[in-house]
């Protein structure tokens, strides 16, 4: 199956998902196959119509959902707003098996060109603009992560934790080891800017 990846053609866009439920032997080497069709709703009215974004076709994003241009989100991720809202920025990435959820009262806003790691999991929190949210990393609810920050590979931010722009958390719990370089600065947006042309090839094929 090819990545379902698309340009959204109206507000409350919807998926048409088809699910193999099992496959069946039949006369004369055929195989039956039986469907369930389920149907994701992946916007809200608040999105802009008409823009580009790739969702792998293993990847859900269902509730209550914004998505900005050049939005990618990749295989095996969960982006669920079923309790509050989640908002994703322009140029933002949500890389392989991350997920992404909330609790009444606990939106997530994600802002522009973040990058959240490979089953890394932000949860009920709020993402500056610039940020990486490294590998396996964990946001808790109501904490917020200042611009230009980088969460490393692992660390836990606490609830409520409200960390500062240009940080490096680095631990279990996540401590502000240092201010982040201008170089690590500007490799943030780099890496941003590679998952949006990885998102924009694969979109096209």
């Amino acid at each position: 199956m090819p990545p379902l990846s698309r340009e959204f053609e109206r507000t409350g866009d919807q998926l048409l998902v088809a699910v193999v439920e099992r496959a069946e032997c039949a006369p004369y080497h055929n195989i039956h196959w039986k469907l369930r069709l389920n149907v994701v709703p992946i916007m809200n009215s608040d999105t802009p119509a008409g823009i580009s974004a790739f969702i792998a076709d293993n990847a859900t994003v269902t509730g209550d959902v914004s998505i900005a241009v050049d939005v990618s989100i990749w295989y095996g991720a969960v982006i669920r707003a079923d309790r509050d809202s989640i908002s994703i920025g322009r140029g933002s990435n949500i890389q392989d098996n991350a997920v992404v959820h909330n609790t009444p009262a606990s939106p997530v806003v994600i802002g522009e060109d973040v990058s959240v790691g490979h089953g890394a999991i932000v949860h009920g929190a709020t993402i500056g603009n610039r940020v990486i949210v490294g590998m396996g990393a964990i946001v808790m609810n109501n904490a917020v992560i200042g611009d230009d920050s980088i969460i490393a590979a692992g660390a836990v931010v606490t609830e409520g934790r409200v960390i500062p722009p240009r940080s490096l958390v680095m631990g279990v719990p996540g401590k502000v080891v240092r201010e982040v370089t201008d170089e690590q600065a500007g490799s943030i947006v780099r890496n941003a800017h590679v998952y949006v042309a990885l998102g924009r090839e694969t979109f096209h094929g």
